[in-house]
């Protein structure tokens, strides 16, 4: 059973694992995207798989795996176009772009 909670503005997920109770923040002040993001929520956890849910991972590696991702995919061509447009959203954060 998990729920929704606001906190100083800020919408949470309330949730248990056992008899423990865990709160994951959402990020978000919004109660439609905290809505849809605890629907994602539920929906992951029924049909058994990882939560939907924000994470720390790192920007780069994200990236990077995406660039990766694109150069098994796309033509070299298209790969150098896209790699522009993530250049000026994050900048240099990954080895890929090079």
């Amino acid at each position: 059973m998990a729920f929704l909670i606001q906190r100083n503005g800020n919408y949470s997920i309330q949730y248990s694992v056992g008899k423990r109770s865990k709160r994951k923040s959402l990020r978000t002040k919004s109660k439609q995207i905290a809505e849809e993001m605890l629907r994602q929520f539920k929906s992951a956890e029924y049909k058994g798989l990882s939560s939907p849910l924000p994470t720390k991972a790192h920007i780069s590696k994200i990236v990077g795996a995406y660039v990766r991702k694109m150069r098994t995919t796309k033509t070299e061509r298209s790969v150098k176009a896209d790699i522009q447009y993530l250049r000026a959203i994050f900048g240099e954060c990954c080895e890929e772009f090079g």
